[in-house]
C-alpha cells in the first residue's frame, strides 16, 4: 500500500540517523556471525517475521557466503529522501547475477532493508 503524502513529507524532513550504508555493514556483519536477530533488525519493522524466515531458511541452505559476497559490492543506484535502491552483482555457477537493495527511512531518520 502505498503511504499518503503527508506522511512521506514528514519523514522527508526527518535527519538521517542511521545511512544505507551503516545499514547494511551491519547487516552484512551479523549475517557473518550468524547473528539472525540482528540482522532482522536492519529490515522495514513490519517485514521483520518473513525476513526472519528467509534468512534462517538462506543461512540452513548454506547461502549466507554468497549472499555477503554479493551484498558486499552494493553500491548507491539512487537516493530520494526517504526512499533509496542500491545495485549489486555477483556470479551463480559462472552466471553474471545482480540485484537490489531498497531502502526506506523510518520515523527515526534510521535507513532500513525494504527488499533485497
Amino acid at each position: 500500500a502505498l503511504m499518503p503524502f503527508a506522511f512521506h513529507d514528514a519523514i522527508d524532513r526527518i535527519p538521517t540517523r542511521t545511512p544505507p550504508e551503516e545499514t547494511l555493514r551491519v547487516f552484512i556483519e551479523a549475517m557473518k556471525k550468524g547473528d539472525i536477530d540482528t540482522a532482522v533488525k536492519q529490515f522495514v519493522e513490519k517485514d521483520r517475521g518473513g525476513w526472519k524466515k528467509n534468512l534462517l531458511d538462506i543461512q540452513r541452505r548454506g547461502m549466507v557466503q554468497r549472499m555477503i559476497e554479493d551484498l558486499s559490492t552494493a553500491e548507491k543506484g539512487w537516493q530520494g529522501d526517504s526512499v533509496a535502491e542500491y545495485n549489486y552483482a555477483g556470479k551463480n555457477k559462472g552466471e553474471d547475477v545482480g540485484g537490489f537493495v531498497n531502502f526506506q527511512k523510518d520515523t527515526n531518520g534510521d535507513w532500513k532493508i525494504k527488499n533485497l
